[in-house]
């Protein structure tokens, strides 16, 4: 029986609300096609599966019965075993739950249909389907396994800061995501569970006290670290002093991989606030700039949302990413500060801003001061 915290409930989605308690034809179908687009169907496997969602979906909407209800989802079968053999929410803040599918057709159907049943009972709930997020292309699956690294390191830490436990349902989905989502439970989940897929017992995983020392090696590689964060795709021969494991490659360019994400996500925080870092390709910091970070004294959050802006600004001014509203970057009007031509900002609740001017291809940092307004 779970415990009465408010809790974040992840779930990996499988196809077994479509598959549990059909025909074996059907089911062969469905298997065929759960890693098609809707663009890879047929017109006449998309009415085909249409029809058989909405009898499922309906099916599923009058079932009453928990059993009944557990008999139909490998993913409710979960939920419903781990909140004690029925599935109500709490009174005052209800439980969240993230419904992790996959990118595919059957994917997003069936997770509109579970995350309408779950909101229907009063939960709150949202579908998680990160791009490219299926198994038939290792690369494609990679991919999408490293933007779920990053969405779960920007999304999870603010629940558990605002009182929420975390707990991952792994009873339904791929093998595939399952065993990757154990591995990264335990960094991020508080205790993960499943279910054997022919019994009701539950098996609990609680969280294991797992940290990545890795501050040597971002440390050492700082730079390349900091561009492969910022999405940027680098020549594989600047990327040799990094373990295979953490880079995506094509023989010549590199990428982070899921892992890289996961490594460099849990140690961006760390460089980040430590101290001003050195300007990225295409920017060059005035002596004066320098000076007045000194004599700020910034706080850590205040130095890490610095280092984050400027690093945004070497994108920005070599043309490798469009201006972020969260960065503002825009030439001034007149002549207010020379030899600064251009300004951003750097936090949203303060009107500290950085002013610049470009010496050829390189932009150089000025000041960083208030606005001028």
């Amino acid at each position: 029986m779970a415990e009465s915290k408010n809790r974040l409930v992840l779930t990996t989605c499988g196809t077994s609300l479509l598959t549990n308690g059909v025909d074996q034809e059907v089911r062969a179908r469905i298997n065929q096609l759960a890693n098609h687009t809707e663009r890879d169907l047929s017109a006449q496997d998309k009415e085909l599966l249409d029809r058989h969602i909405e009898e499922r979906s309906r099916l599923l909407s009058r079932t009453k019965n928990p059993d009944e209800i557990r008999s139909l989802s490998a993913e409710l079968n979960g939920l419903i075993t781990y909140f004690g053999g029925d599935l109500k929410p709490s009174p005052g803040r209800p439980d969240t739950h993230v419904l992790l599918t996959s990118d595919t057709y059957l994917g997003h159907r069936i997770g509109e249909v579970i995350d309408e049943w779950l909101q229907s009972r009063g939960f709150s709930a949202q579908v998680w389907s990160p791009g490219g997020l299926a198994t038939r292309e290792r690369e494609d699956f990679r991919h999408a396994m490293a933007d779920l690294v990053l969405r779960c390191e920007q999304t999870l830490p603010g629940y558990r800061e605002s009182g929420y436990r975390i707990v991952f349902n792994l009873t339904g989905g791929f093998k595939s995501i399952q065993g990757f989502m154990q591995t990264l439970g335990m960094f991020h989940a508080d205790e993960m569970f499943y279910i054997f897929e022919t019994g009701s017992s539950l098996i609990t995983i609680p969280r294991l006290p797992v940290s990545l020392e890795t501050g040597d090696l971002i440390r050492k590689h700082e730079q390349i670290f900091r561009r492969l964060g910022l999405g940027e795709e680098l020549p594989l021969e600047e990327c040799r002093g990094l373990p295979e494991i953490l880079l995506f490659d094509d023989g010549q360019k590199a990428i982070l991989s899921e892992w890289g994400q996961l490594v460099w996500q849990r140690s961006k925080w760390s460089l980040y606030s430590e101290r001003l870092l050195d300007p990225l390709p295409g920017l060059r910091y005035s002596s004066n700039f320098r000076k007045k970070v000194r004599g700020l004294n910034l706080s850590p959050d205040r130095l890490a949302t610095l280092n984050e802006r400027l690093d945004e600004l070497s994108l920005r001014v070599r043309g490798k990413r469009e201006n972020l509203k969260s960065l503002d970057f825009k030439q001034l009007k007149g002549n207010p500060k020379p030899p600064s031509t251009h300004e951003c900002d750097v936090w949203s609740d303060d009107e500290r801003r950085l002013f610049g001017h470009y010496e050829n291809e390189t932009f150089v940092i000025d000041d960083i001061e208030r606005g001028l307004h």
